[in-house]
């Protein structure tokens, strides 16, 4: 029989300059995605992950909590240090407000933590910001009536 031990792989820290994250607003959740420049998946997440249920999931407070933890963990984990944002889908508009705020969180803070450690705003000031796309498109809507088809 096989030895059925786990071994840790030795892993280095991979170095992530460029990444791509993806805002998907859907009518009860919020999606992240955060790849790098090839579109391989580094880290996502959503709401429902953050612990939120229901009506709630789609909250302003849900939307800049679930953005805030998802940098933060791109900039620990993967170095992330330039992002270029997509915006997909259309949603309560002050999701959408709330979830931007969480990336441009006030750059000019320079607060620690009582234990000297890093704060959200002095983690996300080290992500510069490339673009924003917005392909949210436009809704379909089934278009204008049909002609009647003719008799005889």
């Amino acid at each position: 029989m096989k030895n059925l031990i786990n071994k840790k792989k030795n892993s280095k820290t991979r170095i992530v300059e460029n990444g791509r994250v993806c805002l998907t607003f859907t009518r009860s959740n919020l999606h992240v995605n955060i790849a790098d420049d090839r579109g391989n998946t580094l880290i996502w997440s959503n709401c429902g992950v953050m612990k939120f249920k229901g009506k709630k999931k789609n909250s302003p407070l849900a939307a800049s909590t679930l953005v805030i933890s998802v940098i933060k963990k791109a900039v620990y984990e993967y170095n992330m240090r330039r992002v270029n944002i997509t915006l997909r889908g259309s949603s309560i508009v002050a999701a959408r407000e709330s979830a931007m705020t969480g990336v441009y969180v006030d750059f000019s803070s320079t607060d620690t933590s009582k234990d000297g450690q890093n704060t959200v705003k002095q983690i996300i000031s080290k992500i510069n910001i490339g673009f924003i796309n917005d392909l949210t498109g436009k809704r379909p809507f089934n278009g204008c009536r049909r002609r009647k088809p003719q008799s005889g």
